[in-house]
């Protein structure tokens, strides 16, 4: 991975796919969850514990959610 990639993934300009942040997490030797946008405790509280799995598919849902609105804004 080149410095130009990551300073891309960083700015926000690239999405990862899972299976790369599974990788970039496995070469930085750290969890995934870690790489992962931090959640808004206070909306968390009284909220049942979530697994890692429903974790990614509450932020992939967000950002696809966000993806659609801009599309849809574009016509």
């Amino acid at each position: 991975m080149s410095t130009g990639w990551m300073s891309k993934i960083m700015n926000g300009d690239i999405r990862l796919s899972v299976p790369m942040l599974l990788q970039i997490a496995e070469k930085l030797m750290v969890a995934p969850a870690s790489l992962l946008p931090v959640m808004d405790v206070q909306a968390l509280e009284g909220a049942e514990p979530m697994t890692f799995e429903n974790y990614c598919r509450k932020i992939v849902t967000e950002i696809v959610k966000e993806e659609v609105k801009k599309a849809l804004s574009q016509k």
